[in-house]
């Protein structure tokens, strides 16, 4: 007990065994608490990584899908016209009458004029001939530029000595009650 009394009747021994418990106390406590909370830490940080990589996603997702409603909102007046031109119902005898005129005005005669309807597709295949000496291009131009979405699927031609037979396939079409979406 006396070794004892001589140590901790020095001061500075004291100081410095309560130094190096004190500095081993917290260096344990350091490592054992810190370690226990390192990977929660970690994983923290890898979570904020990808919260704001995705956070940075939806904000392009969101300028892009702004972009795209303020061209929507521009062309108003054109979608307007769109669901114009798509009938709600095929109305071929409508059809039938402007085709005839197109055809007239590039020079031909409709000859044969056929309509097929395309079984749950809300559209109407139509095959045509005619005959004449008017100009191809013309007449085939007229038809894109229709009032009426006018898809021309197939043209052949052909010459004889006096005129010209063309076979035209186009499809027309009609819009579903569901607005802003146009069935084929």
């Amino acid at each position: 007990m006396t070794q004892l009394n001589k140590i901790f009747n020095n001061s500075v021994l004291v100081e410095q065994i309560n130094l190096v418990f004190m500095l081993c106390t917290f260096v344990l406590l350091g490592v054992f608490g810190i370690w226990g909370i390192f990977p929660i830490l970690i994983n923290k940080v890898v979570l904020i990584r990808d919260m704001t990589q995705n956070n940075n996603l939806v904000e392009a997702n969101v300028a892009t899908l702004t972009a795209a409603k303020t061209t929507i909102d521009a062309n108003t007046d054109l979608i307007n016209n769109l669901y114009q031109s798509a009938s709600n119902d095929l109305n071929t005898q409508n059809y039938l009458v402007d085709f005839f005129d197109v055809a007239s005005k590039s020079g031909f005669k409709v000859t044969k004029f056929v309509t097929v309807p395309v079984e749950n597709s809300g559209s109407v295949e139509i095959n045509a001939e005619t005959v004449g000496d008017g100009d191809i291009g013309g007449f085939i131009q007229r038809l894109e530029k229709l009032t009426r979405i006018t898809y021309v699927e197939a043209v052949t031609f052909s010459n004889d000595i006096n005129n010209k037979h063309i076979t035209t396939k186009v499809r027309i079409f009609n819009y579903s009650e569901t607005p802003g979406v146009v069935t084929q």
